[in-house]
């Protein structure tokens, strides 16, 4: 685990695990998902009256999912939608069903793209990166990449990378290498690792960010 990129990976709940006897050793291996139990079984019902604010509806379904706003601000979901002023619903408004379907039915059209990670919810114009400074990575180990970065199908790179706490979904990264250059943002992210047989790994996968204006 590189000292400096220490940080916490994720909020959620187990999946599965296994206990494994080798020799006289015991191990565990334990696979973790991020916000998943948090998103299932959110259930939004509630009628807003005439005049309320879309902002009010999708602020109220992230709070069924049992997640933080994260950076779910009024300011942030008009700039994710592209819209400078906030539309009412004159004939006020319904909301009754599975919460994570509903928010996905009411931004798909939008131009906005959401995620849950960390136990909290974001939000950015679709194929942005999240406000901040990109992290970097580099070949060797001091700037962290294990290997070339491998381009996947679809256009995405996969980068290998000893372990880095401060990736998450949605934030910008900044890759050196031989093979290709560039800003891009993180698309998911793996950790592995075993603290039995050494060091931790990240996997991320990364789309290069367009010429965006207002961006860096």
């Amino acid at each position: 685990m590189s000292v400096g990129h220490v940080a916490r990976v994720f909020e959620g709940s187990s999946h599965w695990a296994r206990h494994t006897k080798e020799g006289p050793l015991w191990s565990t291996m334990i696979e973790v998902g991020d916000g998943l139990s948090t998103r299932i079984g959110g259930i939004a019902i509630r009628r807003f009256d005439p005049g309320a604010s879309t902002f009010e509806v999708i602020r109220y379904i992230v709070q069924t999912m049992g997640i933080s706003n994260g950076n779910l601000t009024r300011e942030s979901y008009l700039n994710a939608i592209g819209r400078r002023h906030e539309s009412e619903l004159p004939q006020g408004f319904t909301v009754w069903g599975d919460s994570e379907r509903m928010l996905t039915s009411l931004l798909i059209e939008s131009g906005a793209e959401w995620w849950v990670d960390r136990g909290a919810f974001w939000i950015t114009p679709k194929g942005h990166p999240l406000d901040g400074e990109p992290i970097r990575v580099a070949e060797g180990r001091e700037g962290g990449l294990r290997s070339e970065p491998q381009p996947q199908e679809g256009g995405a790179v996969l980068l290998d990378s000893w372990y880095r706490g401060d990736a998450r979904v949605g934030r910008a990264v900044n890759v050196e290498a031989r093979v290709l250059s560039g800003l891009y943002r993180i698309e998911t992210v793996t950790h592995r690792g075993s603290n039995l047989r050494g060091d931790f790994q990240t996997l991320m996968q990364v789309r290069r960010i367009e010429t965006i204006e207002g961006v860096f």
